[in-house]
């Protein structure tokens, strides 16, 4: 999926914002050739404090745990490409849940899945009518306000730059997951917020 993602300006040379692609752009071709006003930071800086956490352990949460109803448990397969997908649908208790609320998620809350594939996948979840967790290889992620938004950082996550150095880190660890680690030390394109509401609206319009 691509777009002409030039800022029109009648005044100044038109700006190239990173697109969505398929094909990796590698982080060296970034540091080396800058685009101007714009930085390559760590996820890790970023982000709040404690602002990334991921879903228990697969011995804290088994499959007898699971109910038809009572608060909702976000699998990876939740987590599409900029979208939240409802299927698959599980559940567990709220009893369960209550030993486990610190991976408790909330309505806009940007979700990120360590499963690398074909294509990285985040989203931000949307409104449940039940409270929600996450499941093990799902990461929530709380940017620090005012310098990344949640729907920007989420494009980039899924954007050539970001999913080129996740890919790179599966294909070492021969494993097609990423750990925290290596979720925290990718570097992110950060612009100013006038450029960031701009390529989140051009997302948008595709």
């Amino acid at each position: 999926m691509l777009a002409d993602n030039s800022v029109h300006d009648d005044t100044a040379e038109p700006r190239k914002f990173p697109v969505l692609s398929a094909v990796p752009v590698p982080v060296e071709e970034v540091l080396e050739n800058p685009v101007p006003g714009w930085s390559a930071l760590t996820l890790k800086s970023l982000v709040t404090e404690g602002g990334l956490f991921e879903g228990p352990f697969g011995s804290m949460l088994k499959v007898s745990d699971y109910t038809t109803a009572g608060v909702r448990v976000i699998d990876p397969d939740n987590v599409g490409f900029l979208t939240f997908n409802e299927k698959p649908e599980k559940y567990i208790s709220h009893e369960k849940f209550a030993a486990m609320t610190r991976h408790g998620v909330q309505t806009g809350d940007l979700l990120f899945s360590s499963v690398v594939t074909d294509e990285v996948r985040s989203c931000l979840l949307p409104e449940l009518p039940v409270d929600a967790m996450l499941r093990m290889n799902c990461f929530c992620i709380w940017p620090l306000p005012g310098l990344v938004s949640r729907e920007y950082m989420m494009i980039q996550l899924c954007g050539a730059v970001c999913a080129g150095q996740l890919r790179a880190y599966a294909a070492e660890s021969g494993r097609p997951t990423v750990t925290m680690a290596q979720l925290r030390s990718i570097l992110v394109p950060v612009c100013s917020a006038e450029e960031q509401e701009e390529i989140v609206r051009r997302v948008r319009s595709l």
